[in-house]
């Protein structure tokens, strides 16, 4: 898990430019025996089938792209204006190193900050808006910045920095979600064993989607493919552990997989999850059939695809699990190990569990 983790976290890959990972996820795919597939939006899937005509059709789902930043001016000094692509953390922006994905190969870049020597004692402490901010590449010029091969339109990420914090706590960028692509390799490699062994009762659909960070809605086309009866999300949760946030949440690290019972953005388009309550109820039910510790969650300020994948086809049965993370959309975010592996041990135990007679939602 943690090699998995540590070399997807490291791949750039800011929404609609996923095709680093969309690559890693195509060739780590392959071997597991599934039917693997690339859209034209960059959603991969392994399917398997459990060679069943008409069997229900199980969908589970992380997504690839991470948040960033788009260039939206370059200076005649060689300084690089940039906007948000998605929602970045800009509390920890001023000062760290971020990498631009230019035309003719990546290019390390700081985002600039006053030198605190001089630096106006009212503005000591005060969050620049991102309008404000600035990359440094090293350019004495919009020329030389050319030549480098960035330009307006070109697409900025945080700098890898994998960092193994102790046994089990690891640290770095895009953590939201790549571990939740790590924990869908290793769920595609149960769900092989399974059919193999004649024990997988339903069509599995592992789909690793895109465009998340952006508009939630990149999977659609494929949902609209498949027409999955059941949909699971996999997706970072609030981790409500350090000093700032403890109390106002129970979720912590180490705690084991959340399993959602609401989510709910509270901004902007309205839109949320609330999961089918028999597909609820199967995931907690393996969760004590296993003896996997979990947690249980009620988040407003969040979302995932599934609040637009209920609404599709002629209704799909939805859930969310989630493992909880630290510092979110920030360059440090981190995660448990442990709560991966057991995200992995939940939604494989919860697949063996499917028969041909299990139905979830409301239809009579």
């Amino acid at each position: 898990m943690k090699t998995l983790t540590h070399e997807l976290s490291d791949l750039y890959g800011i929404c609609s430019r996923e095709d680093r990972v969309i690559d890693y996820m195509s060739e780590h795919f392959a071997p597991l025996g599934g039917e693997v597939s690339v859209d034209t939006l960059g959603n991969v899937t392994c399917a398997f089938s459990c060679g069943r005509e008409n069997a229900r059709r199980l969908l589970v789902f992380a997504h690839t792209d991470e948040i960033g930043f788009v260039v939206t001016k370059v200076e005649q000094n060689g300084f690089l204006r940039i906007q948000r692509m998605g929602g970045v953390n800009t509390s920890v922006l001023a000062g760290i190193r971020v990498t631009i994905l230019g035309e003719r190969g990546d290019v390390t870049g700081n985002l600039g900050v006053c030198s605190h020597h001089v630096m106006p004692p009212e503005l000591k402490g005060v969050i620049p808006d991102v309008s404000k901010l600035y990359i440094d590449i090293g350019a004495a010029s919009a020329e030389e910045v050319y030549e480098r091969g960035v330009d307006v339109g070109c697409f900025v990420t945080y700098e890898k920095n994998f960092t193994e914090l102790s046994e089990h706590l690891v640290s770095g960028k895009a953590l939201d979600d790549r571990a939740g692509c790590a924990i869908l390799l290793h769920y595609a490699e149960r769900i092989a064993a399974l059919r193999q062994a004649g024990q997988l009762h339903w069509d599995v659909y592992v789909v690793a989607c895109v465009q998340e960070e952006f508009n939630v809605r990149g999977i659609l086309p494929r949902v609209r493919e498949i027409r999955p009866d059941a949909s699971i999300g996999i997706d970072i949760c609030v981790a409500h552990d350090t000093p700032e946030l403890e109390g106002k949440a129970p979720i912590r690290l180490g705690g084991g997989p959340a399993v959602t019972f609401v989510n709910f953005h509270g901004r902007g388009t309205l839109a949320g999850v609330l999961p089918d309550e028999k597909l609820q109820r199967a995931l907690l039910d393996t969760c004590r059939r296993e003896k996997i510790p979990f947690q249980r969650e009620v988040v407003i300020g969040l979302i995932t695809e599934n609040a637009f994948i209920g609404f599709e086809n002629a209704g799909v049965a939805v859930a969310n699990v989630s493992y909880p993370c630290r510092y979110s959309h920030s360059p440090i975010e981190t995660v448990d190990l442990r709560d991966l592996e057991g995200m992995v041990s939940l939604l494989a135990g919860f697949t063996a569990g499917l028969t041909e007679q299990t139905a979830f939602g409301k239809q009579k």
